[in-house]
């Protein structure tokens, strides 16, 4: 082989090798966006937060006030009463939309 033959070679080899290693770079970029992006949904962090471990704290208190609705009525009634702030009527809507939501898997489950 002669040398201008062989610096030919090593040059395709080298480019090869460089490509190879840019796919392999792209495949795990990939894999970690995806896993990002699983990571920073709001709807896995709620997932996490409710099913992590065998009873989180999240469950408990959403069996607790499905267990007592008066007091997911209650809460409600005083975060929509006379607040002002948005913060203070979004947390009602939200106990009231779990309240409707309990009461209907209670409805469901009692048939």
């Amino acid at each position: 082989m002669s040398s201008f033959a062989s610096k030919r070679f090593d040059r395709a080899v080298r480019l090869e090798v460089l490509r190879a290693r840019a796919a392999l770079e792209r495949d795990v970029l990939v894999s970690r966006i995806e896993t990002f992006s699983d990571d920073i949904n709001p709807l896995s962090w709620l997932a996490r937060l409710t099913f992590s471990g065998r009873r989180s704290w999240l469950k408990k208190s959403v069996d607790f006030l499905g267990h007592y609705p008066f007091i997911t009525s209650a809460l409600s009634s005083m975060l929509l009463g006379k607040s002002s702030s948005r913060v203070m009527r979004g947390a009602g809507m939200a106990l009231m939309v779990l309240q409707a939501a309990l009461a209907q898997r209670d409805r469901t489950s009692g048939l």
